[in-house]
């Protein structure tokens, strides 16, 4: 079956050579890290947790859950960090349908702050149209002067933490949400490529977060040095843990 195609058809490269390998995934140790104080609060301790990435087509083997103002107060990451994610990701186009038509029956909103997606997230969600009945905005972060005009960071908050971390995807996720009084914030911080982070990070490394009444971060690594084929597939896997997200909770 043809796969679908995606609205940024520059962004559409070759096929990206993932690696599978089953004794990977079975052994790999997920960790629950949480429940999370609001995103303001978050400091040395936590940006200092190890955080093992993962490969796409393998475990997701990090994770971090908050239950929301408006849960039980138990944790519900259940399902969302130890499921496998394949190399079949659905286009931009087909997952941002998917989470508009979600928030849309939820009458619920998004806020999205990108760093080295470039504002691709924002774009597949206001191609819908009447995208305007969810989306209430975005930003795309790219240095710390970005992040003080636009979210507001201060050296307090950025206090023992950097960026392309859980924690911090975590914090301007939280931030977004906020500022703009959404029902959700996302977020991805990452490194596209084709060299490595000044943080050393190597390309095909992300770090993704969904924050509101459930929130999950999770860290991916493509394997791939493209850097226009990660800014396509940081922010589909991102789409698609929102869409995991939304889909795990009660409508």
């Amino acid at each position: 079956m043809e796969r679908p195609r995606s609205i940024f058809p520059r962004w559409e490269t070759q096929e990206l050579r993932f690696r599978t390998d089953a004794k990977r995934c079975s052994s790999s140790k997920v960790a629950h890290r949480g429940p999370l104080d609001a995103p303001c609060r978050l400091r040395a301790p936590a940006a200092r947790l190890n955080c093992a990435p993962m490969r796409t087509n393998d475990c997701a083997i990090s994770s971090f859950d908050r239950a929301g103002e408006s849960g039980t107060g138990s944790r519900s990451n259940e399902g969302l960090s130890m499921r496998p994610l394949g190399t079949d990701l659905p286009s931009l186009a087909v997952l941002a349908e998917r989470v508009g038509a979600s928030l849309r029956r939820r009458e619920e909103s998004v806020a999205v702050v990108e760093s080295s997606a470039g504002g691709l997230v924002s774009a597949s969600l206001l191609a819908i149209p009447g995208a305007s009945a969810f989306y209430l905005g975005g930003a795309v972060v790219y240095s710390r002067r970005a992040g003080r005009a636009l979210l507001g960071l201060t050296a307090a908050d950025l206090a023992g933490m950097r960026g392309e971390t859980e924690p911090y995807a975590l914090l301007v996720a939280g931030r977004m949400r906020d500022s703009h009084r959404a029902t959700w914030g996302l977020s991805e911080s990452g490194a596209s490529g084709p060299s490595a982070s000044p943080y050393g990070d190597p390309p095909g490394r992300v770090c993704l977060a969904v924050f509101g009444a459930t929130s999950v971060a999770r860290t991916i690594e493509t394997g791939d040095v493209d850097r226009a084929t990660n800014m396509d597939m940081f922010a589909r896997h991102l789409l698609h843990l929102f869409d995991e997200v939304l889909r795990a909770r009660p409508e």
